[in-house]
Order: C-alpha cells, then sequence, then structure tokens
C-alpha cells in the first residue's frame, strides 16, 4: 500500500489522500499519519459504511438548497424582465427616431408568456427593435440565437454559428419549447 505513495505526494503536493480499508491496525494508522495523511482522511471500513449515509445526506441537502436558490433566482430576474417588457407600452411612436410603433400589446403578451415557460437560461438581452417587435438574444459559445416577437403576433426564430449563413424560421407559441431546448440543450446542432 506504501510502495510509491512518497513519490506520487512528491509529483503531486496537492493530493489529498483519504484511506478507506477494513485492515487497519493502531500500526498502520501511525504510519500512514507519519505519512502526512491526517487522522481524518483515514476511515474504518465499518465506519465509512455508517458515515456514508450522513455524507450522501448532506451532500443531497446541499444541492436542493443550491436547486432552490437557483430556482428563486430565476423567478427573480424573470419578474425583472416581465416588469421592463411592459414599459415598453410606454414608448411613443417614434420612439427610436424610425418612424415606428413601439412592440404591441400582442408582441408583449407573446414576449411574457415565452419568459414564463424559460424553466433554464433567460436571454442574454431583450430589446424593442425598429421592426416593431420584441427581441430575445442569446449567446451560446459560437452560436447566436435570436426570438423575435412581432406585433401582428408572428415570431420568428434565427440561429446562427459563428460567420455561417443564419437559419431563420417562423415559429409559434407552441414551437417555441423545442426552440428554447434547442437554445439551453443542443446549442444548435
Amino acid at each position: 500500500m506504501f510502495q510509491g505513495l512518497d513519490e506520487f505526494v512528491s509529483r503531486n503536493a496537492r493530493t489529498a489522500v483519504f484511506v478507506i480499508s477494513a485492515f487497519l491496525t493502531k500500526e498502520r494508522i501511525e504510519k500512514l499519519t507519519q505519512k502526512g495523511i491526517p487522522e481524518n482522511h483515514i476511515f474504518h471500513k465499518g465506519q465509512w459504511a455508517r458515515s456514508r449515509g450522513e455524507f450522501h445526506k448532506k451532500l443531497q441537502e446541499a444541492i436542493s438548497d443550491f436547486e432552490e436558490v437557483a430556482r428563486k433566482n430565476m423567478v427573480m430576474q424573470r419578474s425583472k424582465l416581465v416588469a421592463m417588457i411592459k414599459t415598453y407600452q410606454d414608448l411613443p411612436r417614434n420612439w427610436n427616431s424610425f418612424d415606428r410603433d413601439p412592440p404591441s400589446e400582442l408582441a408583449r403578451s407573446n414576449a411574457i408568456k415565452a419568459l414564463h415557460n424559460i424553466f433554464e437560461a433567460l436571454p442574454d438581452r431583450i430589446d424593442p427593435s425598429n421592426d416593431e417587435s420584441i427581441i430575445f438574444t442569446y449567446y451560446r459559445d459560437d452560436w447566436y440565437y435570436l426570438i423575435e416577437f412581432y406585433n401582428d403576433g408572428e415570431i420568428a426564430f434565427l440561429k446562427r454559428k459563428g460567420s455561417e449563413p443564419s437559419h431563420v424560421e417562423d415559429v409559434t407559441l407552441a414551437d417555441l419549447d423545442r426552440v428554447l431546448k434547442e437554445i439551453n440543450d443542443g446549442y444548435g446542432k
């Protein structure tokens, strides 16, 4: 068991060694601690079997806590984005000096419905556009995605990898689950 340990630890200075064994005599534990292994890293197999359940329980609690924090953060961010989209109703005609209308109630409603269906990554940007619409923009690695909610209720989805040609398709609210899954999981594949 000790063969090569000194050499391995000397080559890998940041190594943490744990020992789990059913055959730990007092002498072996003493030799392990002399080799620099802390006593709290040495487990009798029977002790490990009992403490492993507690370790798994604590790990599950930490994961649950993390998931709850992430969910609350998503809800809070989504609420801010919904409030921002609602402010687009206050934009006047010619709001951008291109003689265009601001996003309509239908465009705002569709964008908000889409936000409520996003359970993973929220858009990197949400903006009103010169085309009388609301644009959700995503950047994922070298993929660029855009979902555009037009005043007349139409929705367009664009994706592009790097400098390759863009793929554009008309989608419906019902298609957005597929589109969002593609953005979050497939990165355009």
